[in-house]
């Protein structure tokens, strides 16, 4: 399997590492991404996600999970 791309966003100011969320892309979403929803959805099927979005010029579903 490919080595899964992976970004480390804070919320907001805080800095502690319960309140960081990471992401990468989907590894079930086919096709582009044009709804968010949709994404959100997907990835909320994937083991450890907690939901997701579409994202940047190729449009790529990008799930999400805390760190």
């Amino acid at each position: 399997m490919a080595e899964e791309e992976h970004k480390e966003i804070e919320i907001g100011t805080m800095a502690e590492e319960e309140h960081k969320i990471c992401e990468s892309k989907s590894g079930k979403f086919k096709g582009m991404c044009f709804l968010d929803a949709n994404c959100d959805s997907i990835c909320k099927a994937e083991p450890g996600s907690t939901g997701g979005h579409c994202h940047g010029i190729f449009r790529i579903c990008y799930c999400t999970k805390p760190c």
